[in-house]
């Protein structure tokens, strides 16, 4: 899929996950239609996304996101239709708060983001069937977000979730979440402007630093 075509898969600068299809639509669609004709041989639908090797982004800071979707039972105007409705598909950054306390566990997980579609590519695909959809997010408040966590008490984490339904009212069959860390800075803000950086700082806490020394960590 789009990995091993685009050069993802050998490219040390990006990460490319298979998503677990939840169900197969076609098997279901059998068993709610006895009478409907489906081939039992039908190939499945796939689901891949690729992200920066590092898994690492920066609050409020373009990161990039690469889904490749493949429906082989579609069409391409059902395809088309399906990548720009929200509500059956859709690609968030998510963030998760857990807190433990007397040994229970209670989650708030929050939708930070929808992904800018930059391009869904419909030539350098292996079928008809198959789409590329290029994006990126700007998730966050300027130096408002990271990952962070003390003991077992309470972690922040991010992650990208893909969903995709292909019927509104439909459970979806992928529900995929890539995990990331989030950083409040970016090197370059520390560096020397004749320098380029563009990774995360690795020390967080001492970032209330900028703008008064530019010490770098």
């Amino acid at each position: 899929m789009d990995a091993k075509r685009f050069g993802l898969e050998c490219n040390n600068k990006w990460r490319t996950s298979k998503a677990h299809l939840l169900y197969d639509p076609e098997e279901s669609s059998r068993l709610q239609n006895p009478g409907t004709s489906t081939s039992k041989n039908a190939p499945l639908p796939e689901l891949s996304v690729s992200i920066p090797s590092t898994a690492q982004a920066v609050a409020n800071y373009c990161f990039p996101v690469n889904v490749t979707l493949c429906l082989p039972n579609h069409t391409e105007e059902y395809i088309e239709e399906l990548l720009t409705d929200p509500t059956r598909f859709s690609v968030a950054m998510m963030k998760s708060i857990t807190m433990t306390v007397n040994g229970q566990k209670s989650s708030q997980i929050i939708n930070l983001a929808r992904a800018n579609k930059q391009q869904v590519e419909r030539e350098l695909v292996s079928s008809t069937t198959e789409r590329i959809v290029r994006g990126w997010f700007r998730a966050g408040t300027n130096e408002g977000e990271a990952s962070w966590k003390i003991g077992d008490l309470v972690e922040t984490k991010y992650f990208i979730r893909v969903t995709v339904h292909l019927e509104p009212k439909q459970p979806p069959i992928f529900k995929h979440d890539e995990p990331i860390q989030m950083f409040t800075h970016s090197k370059e803000q520390f560096a020397s402007p004749f320098e380029i950086q563009d990774a995360p700082a690795p020390n967080l806490l001492l970032a209330s630093s900028l703008g008064n020394t530019r010490q770098r960590f």
